[in-house]
């Protein structure tokens, strides 16, 4: 019997918008949470089958002299063999028709998709994406026109966040413009050209500021092909296509229905809510996120055990 390890970098915790990585060249490698459990493996193990080798390694950026795609094209993952995915199967909870690979020699998180392989950052998992991607963050991509690796984990985060905050409040389907009227849509700063993250929007903040550093996230991104997901044939590629976002895309507009739907959102106490709480595992099954919960009938009385607190004073 052999242990399977990576090291481990601790996040700071801190402000919302700082995310910084180290540089392409650094030997620094934080593969985060989820990866924090040593895997026992017996030398007869075998990889999952959803786990595959790596692409061919063609590089494909979209427009490869656009100035978004300077920054991004100088990391190469560091996510170097099928054994440092495995253990993101199961303690993810990801289904056997979503399929991982490996990044090829040659390419990037800007790389175009092909064959319905779209570029997926590890740390989106960590800050609770799982699959299929939610229809919100689907809006949002096609709303500000940027390929989903354009967002930051914490700008990750906080759509997460935002949509198991809505299904606790009661608010099913929130929507772009519910969305946007509580956040904006920022760019990053120095060194950072071509990704960005959220903000709230003066006095209407929800939620409590994620990870002020989060070290090595921009060299660990593999790929996912969904094979079940309904969008799959008709927008992959326009969601991972690397793009410069569209101008006054933080203006918004509400309907009736949505001003009514935002009512349940507002807290009377102006209490945040700790955005690293909503995005974990035992949050994102409790209110259903992906699907059936995990934990079963009943799985916020569990929760309210766990946290040793009640609804109203969480949320």
């Amino acid at each position: 019997m052999s242990v399977v390890g990576s090291e481990v970098m601790p996040l700071e915790y801190g402000g919302m918008d700082s995310e910084t990585s180290p540089s392409p060249t650094s030997s620094e490698r934080t593969v985060g949470n989820i990866m924090e459990q040593k895997v026992i493996e017996e030398e007869e193990d075998e990889i999952p089958s959803n786990i595959l080798e790596a692409g061919s390694g063609i590089d494909g950026c979209y427009d490869p002299d656009l100035e978004v795609v300077v920054e991004v094209r100088g990391f190469v993952s560091e996510l170097g063999s099928r054994d440092s995915l495995r253990g993101l199967v199961g303690n993810c909870n990801l289904p056997q028709h979503v399929l991982l690979r490996l990044a090829g020699v040659n390419e990037r998180a800007c790389s175009a998709p092909r064959d319905h392989w779209m570029p997926i950052y590890l740390h989106y998992l960590i800050a609770g994406l799982r699959f299929p991607i939610p229809e919100l963050l689907v809006g949002l991509l096609l709303d500000y026109s940027i390929g989903i690796t354009q967002l930051t984990p914490n700008a990750m985060r906080v759509v997460i966040g935002f949509l198991v905050y809505c299904r606790v409040r009661g608010v099913g389907f929130p929507t772009v413009n519910m969305f946007k009227h509580f956040f904006i849509i920022k760019a990053g700063g120095r060194g950072e050209k071509g990704w960005y993250h959220f903000g709230p929007r003066a006095s209407r903040n929800l939620f409590s500021p994620g990870p002020s550093s989060i070290k090595g996230w921009k060299e660990n991104f593999f790929f996912v092909d969904d094979t079940e997901w309904s969008r799959r044939d008709a927008e992959v590629e326009q969601l991972s296509s690397w793009k410069a976002k569209k101008t006054k895309q933080n203006n918004y507009k509400l309907n009736e229905d949505e001003v009514e739907e935002l009512k349940k959102l507002v807290r009377e106490d102006g209490n945040v809510v700790d955005i690293l709480y909503l995005t974990s595992q035992e949050a994102i099954d409790a209110a259903e996120l992906y699907g059936p919960s995990s934990l079963g009938e009943g799985g916020w009385m569990c929760l309210m055990c766990h946290f040793g607190a009640s609804l109203t004073n969480v949320f």
